[in-house]
């Protein structure tokens, strides 16, 4: 059984480092429901506040908000996408030396 703090970890013994990178890391998804939590809800106060500010009607708002949504969660979608093929994509390469 391997614990967190396992000494392996930090080990420069060439069989140590061949288990680290054979040894594929678990992957999370609470990272993104964090940074998409936060990056939202200050998105969404600020364009909110910032249209009610500039005295647009309620309709034009929740329209305008609406669309920063859509391109809100598409943004993070795609960089997400890019993020996870870039990981596989290095650990790959990495596995292949």
């Amino acid at each position: 059984m391997r614990l967190p703090w396992d000494i392996t970890d930090h080990s420069h013994d060439p069989a140590d480092i061949v288990a680290r990178i054979r040894t594929p890391k678990p992957q999370g998804g609470l990272s993104d429901i964090v940074y998409g939590g936060i990056d939202g809800s200050v998105a969404s106060f600020v364009i909110v506040f910032g249209m009610a500010g500039a005295g647009l009607s309620p309709f034009v708002i929740i329209a305008l908000k609406t669309a920063n949504v859509l391109a809100n969660g598409f943004s993070m979608a795609a960089s997400n996408y890019s993020s996870t093929k870039s990981k596989a994509d290095n650990t790959a390469r990495v596995r292949a030396i």
